[in-house]
């Protein structure tokens, strides 16, 4: 894949694989060497030495489907790990295409909104992004193949995985569940000490006056909400 690139300077392909524990899934982008999956064993006594392998590989840590069950039907699917350190987890799949498929939309019991929220709550800024999961690069079920339902949209300053994978860091990113190819929203806040783009911090003093602008673009019979 690696020689066929120049090939095709419009596509890019990012290295990861998906870590699979009994104490759920998580994506690792980045990083092509080995990174062991035996949550438990003496190698790997718990998840934080996880997270400490990612961290020094240069990798990018992402929990998928969080709010998954986590029993017979998808064994060790929901996040469960005890002691997890969110302050090195970059990304949370806050939608995802199986579970969407499975409860007939975004809204649900699967959803991994609630989940996300709640570290957000905590105080950590981890960037929320969408991914198909889907298991068959053709037919589905008889269906249309679900890659790129939801597609996660990322402010890059190139088409390149240092470059995405910086993009989704610094959290300008949003989530277009079904996939479209002229969808746009963005977030700016301004304020006299300085401005601030969606996943950025803006320090202002007490009192002092915050204006938000949203753009969104080819989501014309949309509403926004706004979370405070």
């Amino acid at each position: 894949m690696a020689e066929l690139r120049p090939a095709f300077d419009k596509l890019l392909l990012i290295p990861g694989r998906e870590i699979t524990t009994f104490q759920g899934h998580a994506n690792v982008f980045g990083p092509t060497a080995f990174l062991d999956f035996r949550l438990g064993d003496p190698a790997l006594p718990n998840i934080r030495t996880l997270e400490d392998l990612v961290e020094a590989a240069g990798g990018l840590f992402s929990i998928n489907h969080p709010s998954a069950p986590s029993g017979e039907a998808c064994m060790g699917c929901g996040w469960t790990a005890p002691g997890t350190d969110y302050g090195k987890v970059q990304a949370i799949e806050v939608a995802n295409g199986g579970s969407e498929r499975a409860q007939g939309g975004a809204e649900g019991p699967l959803s991994g909104v609630a989940f996300w929220q709640a570290q957000l709550n905590a105080g950590h800024r981890i960037t929320a992004i969408g991914g198909s999961d889907n298991h068959d690069a053709g037919l589905e079920r008889d269906i249309a193949s679900a890659i790129g339902r939801p597609t996660t949209v990322v402010y890059a300053d190139a088409l390149s995985t240092p470059g995405l994978l910086a993009g989704l860091r610094s959290g300008r990113v949003f989530i277009d569940l079904d996939g479209t190819r002229d969808r746009m929203l963005d977030l700016t806040a301004r304020a006299s000490s300085g401005t601030a783009v969606m996943g950025g911090a803006l320090a202002v003093k007490p009192g002092e006056v915050v204006r938000f602008a949203a753009t969104a673009t080819g989501a014309d019979l949309a509403g926004l909400e706004v979370l405070r």
